[in-house]
């Protein structure tokens, strides 16, 4: 048996644009720091 939930079809809010500098160097941070510690993922954005 499965369970059906609807869900209203709208337009999901996207937003397109070109990285800053500190975004750029925020996301390397945390790739880094994801390939370099095990379990960093769920210690830090897992509950």
């Amino acid at each position: 048996m499965a369970q059906v939930i609807a869900l209203p079809r709208s337009q999901p809010g996207l937003e397109i644009a070109t990285m800053s500098e500190a975004e750029i160097a925020e996301s390397r941070h945390i790739q880094e720091t994801l390939q370099a510690e095990p379990g960093h993922y769920r210690k830090s954005y897992r509950a």
